[in-house]
């Protein structure tokens, strides 16, 4: 690619007064308060509509999770820059991964903000749902918000390659199944057969109406080599999502600052090339629904484990 950011460093001026109808010649710190639906013709306005499709929110709920629309009534522009709300996006849906400034204990808000990068322990690594989300039991725990009547754990799911020949029941699938600290994988090994797993956790049906969904790997941040000061602290200030084939960027700014002009530039993506997928063995351990007479008020049975688990207060 021999254009590109040179020329748009020399253009930005330019640039933005192609895209942003804006009053004034300049787009300042300011500006960012002041909302507007003439910068960007994606972006609602919500003194009157509610966005068809979502690229940013309208609702009071919008100053917690760091998503408003800079003409919601709820923009404040301090709480929408870039980090400054303790939510985060997985699994498709806003999570709180921060513990409290004043909780006490390290290590679980080690395993809250700093988790392992590889799942290993279903139960405690699954997002906990109550009025809100929280990254995993820890951030919960941190939080003082692990209520039994409250506190929901998401289900672990998992999906193993290849499907083992001889019939095997979901049992079969607990006693067999193992976390290789070696690969950092999860395995299946049923009569020496050795299937490859993978973990991920699922909502629960009766917490859908408090989940607030998200946008996954969202770049928002400008490239390594953009100069232009302005543009990049734009890019940090607001959501107003744009999207350019496999990849979402928080909004215009981000997208200008990463290379593009326009949103026909997104033809310089590549689609990956289609794969077939593989027939899979999946188990799903609904935590809930697991017999737990012999554990104690506040715990849980976890078969993975083969033990009780204190998750609840």
């Amino acid at each position: 690619m021999t254009w590109c950011k040179p020329l748009l460093r020399l253009t930005t001026t330019l640039l933005l007064m192609e895209i942003f109808t804006a009053a004034s010649e300049n787009v300042t710190e300011e500006s960012v308060s002041a909302p507007t639906t003439e910068l960007w013709p994606s972006e609602p306005d919500c003194m009157t509509e509610f966005p068809d499709t979502w690229v940013c929110a309208c609702d009071a709920l919008c100053t917690q999770y760091g998503d408003c629309c800079r003409s919601s009534p709820y923009f404040r522009r301090e709480e929408q820059s870039l980090g400054a709300s303790p939510f985060i996006c997985k699994n498709d849906f806003h999570v709180m991964a921060r513990c409290p400034t004043d909780w006490p204990d390290d290590d679980t808000r080690r395993h809250c903000e700093h988790p392992d990068a590889e799942t290993s322990d279903p139960l405690l690594d699954a997002p906990v749902t109550t009025n809100i989300t929280y990254r995993n039991w820890h951030c919960a725990a941190c939080h003082r918000d692990t209520d039994e009547t409250t506190a929901v754990i998401w289900i672990a799911h998992f999906t193993c390659y290849p499907i083992p020949t001889v019939s095997v029941s979901d049992d079969d699938i607990v006693r067999h199944i193992a976390y290789d600290m070696a690969t950092k994988e999860w395995t299946l090994n049923i009569n020496a057969e050795l299937s490859t797993c993978k973990l991920h956790h699922i909502p629960p049906d009766t917490k859908f109406n408090v989940l607030r969904s998200c946008e996954v790997n969202v770049v928002s941040d400008c490239a390594d080599d953009w100069t232009d000061l302005n543009t990049e602290h734009l890019c940090h200030a607001y959501t107003a999502l744009e999207k350019c084939n496999m990849q979402v960027y928080r909004n215009p700014h981000c997208f200008i600052c990463n290379g593009f002009r326009f949103p026909q530039d997104c033809s310089k993506f590549v689609l990956p090339p289609w794969r077939p997928v593989l027939p899979s063995l999946s188990l799903l351990l609904d935590w809930k629904r697991l017999e737990k007479t012999t554990c104690a008020k506040g715990e849980i049975y976890d078969p993975i484990y083969c033990k009780c688990r204190k998750v609840y207060t």
